[in-house]
């Protein structure tokens, strides 16, 4: 992959491997992320936004989250496509993630195609353990990465993720939580931080204005905007990418 290509990968979609640094000082003492039942997922039906680096919409993003059980046990499919254009490169990027709950995983993999240029990586979870298995214009990699306690499975600018996250467990207002996560794209485990604020604010969309819980990753300067229990926008001051849900 030309090192243009990777640049672009990382600015647009699963930017992995960035370094823990505080950029808040936060009063409140952290707590453990404790995974509890999901709550409000949105199954069946695809979800729809628009997708906006440094201003400008250059494509859509999407997904699907399915659910199927079977003797008691539900396996939940999450699909997610990044369809883009950006600096006159067209961009496909398809995820699947399958897992039984927020920290069980089953299997995860990525497609990716930028401007014909192909690559895949694919995640298969072994007791406490994940091979990580990258392919990319005939280059291979494979790597064992262990995992941590209630780690979950998250990609910086994959918004569903953080959605699943939100829905996971009560983030209660004022809160700051350190969570466990996987990165795929950066072969590593890593602790974040994620609170959510102790006052609502509102968002314009359209012609209208929404309430919305506001949450973060301020690492990552990732802000999230919740309006009735689902994201309908997510900010990434770092990569400047925006995700905005298509509403009514």
């Amino acid at each position: 992959m030309k090192n243009r290509d990777i640049l672009i990968i990382g600015a647009i979609i699963l930017v992995g491997a960035v370094s823990i640094e505080l950029f808040f000082d936060w009063y409140n003492p952290f707590i453990d992320y404790a995974p509890g039942p999901f709550t409000s997922l949105t199954v069946g039906t695809p979800q729809r936004f628009d997708y906006y680096k440094d201003g400008t919409l250059i494509g859509t993003y999407s997904y699907t989250l399915t659910a199927q059980t079977s003797l008691g046990h539900t396996l939940y499919t999450l699909d997610t496509t990044v369809n883009a254009t950006y600096q006159g490169n067209q961009i496909l990027v398809n995820t699947t993630h399958r897992f039984l709950n927020e920290t069980t995983h089953v299997s995860y993999s990525v497609d990716s195609k930028i401007s014909g240029a192909e690559s895949r990586l694919d995640c298969s979870f072994v007791g406490g353990n994940v091979i990580i298995t990258s392919a990319s214009q005939k280059k291979n990699a494979t790597t064992s990465v262990a995992l941590a306690p209630d780690t979950v499975l998250i990609d910086n600018n994959d918004a569903a993720h953080w959605e699943l996250l939100m829905k996971s467990f009560t983030a209660e207002e004022g809160k700051r939580y350190h969570v466990n996560t996987l990165v795929p794209q950066g072969g590593n485990v890593q602790q974040i931080e994620f609170g959510v604020d102790s006052s609502d604010q509102y968002v314009n969309i359209g012609s209208r204005s929404y309430d919305c819980v506001v949450a973060r990753e301020p690492n990552f300067e990732i802000t999230l905007y919740f309006y009735q229990g689902s994201l309908i926008e997510y900010r990434n001051d770092v990569d400047g990418v925006v995700i905005v849900k298509r509403l009514g």
